[in-house]
């Protein structure tokens, strides 16, 4: 257990004291659903340097990247465009739909391509003492809340580790789930995935599967979320295809490298929580982390060359904050470890073609933030990064802007 996986834990334990009046929140918020809505944003952002030049992939070491985990580039970028909207069909019925643009960084042929995030039908019942739901379409999965955030929602315009490494940054999937909810503060749910989506590649048996419970608890000035869950996710023949072979790149992008392939089963585990205490008039402190537990089980494979391959990985990070107004500061700490075993005659060449090898190297970043609510629906980003992740060790520092407003 690395050093922020217990800091995560031990500030989670001290800030859940016994509370002898208090209000459970709705963390899924089933009985919300029976409002129409729609919503839009957009997130502009410059940044002085980028995390990796032209002529190098963004791999970090030791770690079997794909989906959409491209890297930032310098200058100024469009982060993020999307619209997205709800509508009620009746008591129990709803749609939910969401369109949008992604930057998605250095050597991305697509950054500026439209995509349909969310696609789907709800069903709910009525809300007493408990809500239940079932979704069908494509969404943005529930098990932890970091699925679903973008630049516009999270303090900070760049993804964090765990989303890059271990689910291709954005996780959008057709599939099916069964939520439930209660007064008692406690929801959760089951979904399962076609499997288009990081990690997975679609297979006879199925994609992968995931089961979350969560408790929400809401007195006065404190607000608890505090979830566990855990994913299966199958894969044949799953290759990075942010820089293979069969990938269409623009001309600045990196050297292509062998479509290495992985085909096994990856389990994963997890815990997420997020406090924040309002402890005077105006001001407030925060507190959110998370801690992931990934082991992949399987064989790389390339032409004829075959390995057998264990990768046992972490992943966690913290981020404290400070509200004052109309303004918040936070830091945000990461850190990724890995353990890979490969076994068989191309097991050392395969190492190498995949990016296995990470001689030690257990990436890290610290970032900072200041946001500030600069008008209504407009708010200002200032960030800076110590890039540890790589070998080479990267600073940058970034300016933004976002706009997030309620069009209905």
């Amino acid at each position: 257990m690395n050093h922020l996986t217990r800091l995560i834990i031990a500030i989670a334990g001290f800030a859940l004291p016994p509370f002898a009046q208090h209000l459970h929140a709705h963390g899924l918020q089933l009985d919300d659903v029976a409002t129409n809505s729609l919503n839009a944003a957009v997130v502009t952002t410059w940044r002085s340097a980028a995390a990796v030049d032209d002529t190098t992939a963004w791999r970090l070491p030791g770690f079997l990247m794909g989906g959409e985990s491209w890297p930032v580039d310098e200058g100024v970028n469009l982060d993020e465009v999307n619209i997205s909207g709800r509508y009620v069909i009746d008591h129990h019925f709803y749609a939910v739909g969401k369109a949008g643009v992604h930057g998605t960084g250095k050597g991305s042929d697509h950054g500026d391509s439209v995509e349909i995030q969310h696609a789907y039908l709800g069903w709910r019942s009525r809300c007493k003492t408990f809500c239940f739901a079932a979704e069908a379409g494509k969404m943005s999965a529930l098990f932890s809340p970091a699925m679903a955030e973008h630049p516009s929602t999270r303090h900070f315009s760049e993804a964090s580790l765990i989303l890059d490494t271990f689910f291709g940054r954005d996780f959008h999937d057709q599939g099916a789930r069964i939520l439930f909810q209660s007064d008692w503060g406690i929801s959760g749910g089951i979904e399962h995935w076609r499997g288009q989506a990081f990690p997975s590649i679609a297979t006879e048996e199925g994609g992968n599967n995931d089961i979350f419970i969560r408790y929400d608890l809401a007195t006065e000035n404190i607000v608890v979320a505090l979830g566990l869950w855990g994913m299966r996710a199958d894969a044949t023949n799953r290759i990075d295809h942010r820089y293979s072979a069969d990938h269409t790149h623009s001309s600045n992008t990196a050297p292509l490298f062998p479509s290495v392939g992985f085909t096994g089963k990856t389990e994963l585990y997890g815990i997420h929580g997020n406090v924040r205490w309002n402890f005077a008039a105006d001001w407030a402190l925060g507190v959110s982390g998370e801690w992931v537990e990934s082991e992949a089980n399987g064989f790389l494979q390339h032409n004829q060359r075959i390995a057998d391959v264990l990768s046992e990985a972490q992943g966690a990070w913290i981020q404290p904050s400070v509200h004052w107004r109309n303004h918040t500061l936070a830091v945000r700490a990461e850190q990724l470890h890995v353990d890979n075993y490969l076994e068989g005659p191309a097991a050392p060449a395969l190492t190498l073609d995949s990016g296995l090898t990470n001689n030690g190297l257990n990436p890290e970043r610290i970032s900072a933030v200041w946001l500030w609510d600069w008008k209504r629906n407009v708010t200002l980003r200032f960030e800076a990064i110590d890039d540890r992740s790589l070998p080479d060790e990267a600073s940058r520092v970034a300016v933004g802007i976002i706009w997030r407003q309620d069009l209905y």
